[in-house]
C-alpha cells in the first residue's frame, strides 16, 4: 500500500457529483466526499477536487496541480457522466476509444509520478424519463472502459452504477437523485457507504 505516515491523504477528483457545492468555507462539499470524511478515522485527510461540468479532457489539464503535487496516498477518480451527457445534447461527443486513451494516460501518469493508489469510481444514471433511457447505451460503453482499465492496471473500482441500480429497486429515482444524475442527500449517503465498503476491503 501507499505511504504509512501519521496523516494519510485521499484526493477525490471528478465533476459536480464529487464537488457537490464545495467552496472555501466547506472544502469537502456537501456530498459523498464529505460523508466519507466524517466516517474515516482522524488520521485521514480528505481533499475534494471536483469541478462542475468536468470531463477527462479537463482533468488532464489540471492533473499535475490537483493530483500529482498533492502527494496523496490515494486518488479517487469519478468521471464520465459529462462525456455521456455531451453526446446527447449534441455539443461534443467522446468516443469510447478517446475516453479509454485519456483515462489510461492519467492512470499511467499517476503511477509514474505519484505514490498514490488509484480508485476508479463508476458514473451512473437513474433515468427520470424515456429520453434518459437512451443515455444508457453510451454510459455502458464508458463503464466497460473503466472496468477494463481497473482490470488492466489492477486498481480498486467502486461499482456505483451497479449499486445505485440495485438501490433503485428499493427507492424511487427521485429519492436517490435530483435529476437522474446528481444525488440527493440519501443518494450521497449511500454512495459514501459503497465507496467505503470497497476502500476498507483493500486496507
Amino acid at each position: 500500500m501507499a505511504n504509512q505516515t501519521s496523516v494519510r491523504k485521499i484526493v477525490f477528483i471528478g465533476d459536480s457529483v464529487t464537488s457537490c457545492h464545495r467552496n472555501p468555507f466547506f472544502p469537502e462539499g456537501f456530498g459523498y466526499v464529505n460523508n466519507i470524511r466524517r466516517k474515516l478515522p482522524s488520521d485521514w485527510k480528505v481533499i475534494n477536487r471536483g469541478i462542475n461540468g468536468d470531463r477527462l479532457i479537463d482533468l488532464e489539464r489540471r492533473w499535475d496541480k490537483d493530483v500529482i503535487r498533492q502527494s496523496s496516498d490515494f486518488v479517487s477518480i469519478a468521471i464520465g457522466i459529462n462525456e455521456v451527457l455531451r453526446r446527447y445534447d449534441g455539443t461534443d461527443a467522446t468516443s469510447s476509444e478517446e475516453f479509454s486513451d485519456r483515462y489510461a494516460r492519467l492512470i499511467s501518469k499517476t503511477i509514474k509520478f505519484s505514490r498514490a493508489d488509484i480508485i476508479l469510481c463508476e458514473p451512473f444514471i437513474l433515468p427520470f424519463n424515456a429520453h434518459m433511457q437512451r443515455w444508457r447505451e453510451d454510459l455502458d460503453e464508458k463503464l466497460s472502459v473503466i472496468r477494463a482499465l481497473a482490470f488492466e492496471f489492477k486498481l480498486l473500482r467502486v461499482p456505483f452504477d451497479l449499486e445505485m441500480g440495485l438501490l433503485n429497486k428499493q427507492y424511487e429515482s427521485k429519492l436517490l437523485t435530483k435529476d437522474g444524475v446528481h444525488p440527493t442527500k440519501l443518494g450521497h449517503s449511500k454512495m459514501a457507504d459503497f465507496w467505503l465498503s470497497t476502500f476498507e476491503s483493500a486496507l
